[in-house]
């Protein structure tokens, strides 16, 4: 994860903030990973990772986050190898981030937030069936730590069945800590 990270500084630095903290030492990576995986299994952040299924190589991230601001709400984050982008990974994802979310963890609404000027970012959303339901400025700080305007997209467990998200074929299985999901 540390090297993936390391190739693709430029491009993650465009548009996540945690990235500029970016390269982190060893220990500090770990610590990340250890409360990443406490918040895993508290059900709080449920984070993975995305891998080439013919290789195993390690492609980005991403998760289901609960941001805390209403119950129920989670929010879609992902990342990808600058070399993989525009092929759909983020799209197929998050689709099945979406029906995880609605059917395994009875959101009440998902939510994907981007930076306006993300334009593929903002198109996993749009093919997904998500709808735009805000533009709000001053939303989260941007790299250069000015707060910026954000897109929040979002979909509705009624919305599901008739979205491309639901759609998508999703095999659950175990997680790597043996509870079914």
């Amino acid at each position: 994860m540390q090297r993936l990270v390391v190739d693709n500084l430029e491009h993650l630095r465009r548009w996540l903030p945690w990235a500029l903290h970016e390269p982190e030492g060893a220990e500090k990576k770990l610590d990340r990973i250890r409360a990443g995986r406490r918040e895993f299994e508290s059900g709080t952040d449920l984070r993975y990772g995305v891998f080439e299924r013919e290789s195993g190589r390690m492609l980005g991230a991403c998760g289901l986050h609960d941001r805390g601001e209403e119950p129920g709400v989670r929010e879609i984050g992902y990342w990808i190898d600058v070399g993989f982008v525009n092929r759909g990974l983020a799209t197929e994802l998050s689709a099945a981030l979406t029906r995880m979310g609605f059917e395994c963890e009875a959101a009440s609404r998902i939510e994907i937030h981007c930076d306006p000027r993300n334009a593929a970012s903002a198109a996993v959303p749009r093919k997904l069936g998500y709808r735009l339901r805000e533009t709000r400025p001053n939303h989260r700080p941007g790299v250069d730590g000015e707060l910026r305007t954000g897109l929040i997209w979002e979909i509705l467990p009624d919305e599901l069945a008739h979205s491309a998200a639901g759609r998508v074929a999703v095999h659950y299985g175990f997680d790597p800590l043996g509870t079914e999901r």
